[in-house]
């Protein structure tokens, strides 16, 4: 992962951090004995952490829902949805609905989010996963 600000940019993509980091700087040194060449940057962008949810069909499908009214639940309250349009004076703007920053930084939060059977109870996704993984960068 190069360098973006000039006229070549070399990309890097790895799951490996340590080996990402290692043929940066073997590229970065080889780029920068090239004659002509003038302002070699190597710059690594840092990983979003991952956090990967197994959902338990049995359990999704003993509360009446599908893994897609799951899934679903999950996207709008992390990435938000837009639910609607908001017009004035010739312009528009998206009405997105998602929880709030503080609702949604730790693996717990994302547990507690709340789904409604079709009963009317609410539970948390906790009940309808096997598993959760967070994935760290290196």
């Amino acid at each position: 992962m190069m360098g973006t600000g000039g006229d070549i940019v070399i990309q890097i993509f790895c799951h490996d951090l340590a080996v990402a980091e290692a043929l940066s700087t073997d590229i970065e040194k080889a780029v920068a004995k090239v004659e002509g060449v003038v302002d070699v940057v190597a710059s690594i962008k840092a990983t979003r952490p991952e956090l990967k949810i197994t959902p338990d069909r049995r359990r999704i499908s003993d509360l009446g829902l599908s893994t897609t009214q799951v899934g679903n639940t999950i996207k709008t309250s992390v990435l938000g949805e837009v639910a609607t349009m908001y017009r004035e004076g010739g312009d528009e703007y998206d009405i997105r609905v998602q929880l709030s920053e503080e609702s949604r930084v730790s693996k717990e939060d994302l547990e507690n989010i709340l789904i409604m059977t079709p009963a009317g109870k609410q539970v948390a996704i906790a009940f309808a996963r096997r598993y959760c993984v967070l994935h760290r960068a290196a």
